[in-house]
């Protein structure tokens, strides 16, 4: 994607594009002919015509995780408390007025 846009945005990286379609092809066929196959020996040849949206799927719901795990909130460690580098609640604090 980095070189996708890289190619698209900066006219100094047309090349880029060249190599990023070449790249795609070559990884992206051979798992295309083996779906391919596989329909053809499991008589599944009316599901192929969902296979052009299965990568952008994948792309878009591996990005949603990553989106996700990096929003995840942060816990302090117990470890950490224990050795007195997070501190913990004063005694100051606790007192009611």
């Amino acid at each position: 994607m980095l070189g996708l846009a890289a190619s698209i945005l900066a006219p100094t990286a047309r090349h880029t594009l060249a190599v990023v379609v070449t790249l795609n092809v070559v990884v992206i066929a051979p798992i295309f002919a083996l779906f391919f196959l596989l329909a053809l020996s499991y008589g599944q040849l009316r599901e192929l015509r969902y296979l052009p949206l299965y990568f952008p799927f994948q792309m878009a719901r591996r990005l949603a995780k990553f989106e996700s795990t990096l929003s995840l909130p942060t816990r302090p460690s117990p470890f950490l408390r224990r050795r007195g580098r997070v501190p913990g609640p004063q005694p100051a604090d606790l007192v009611k007025v």
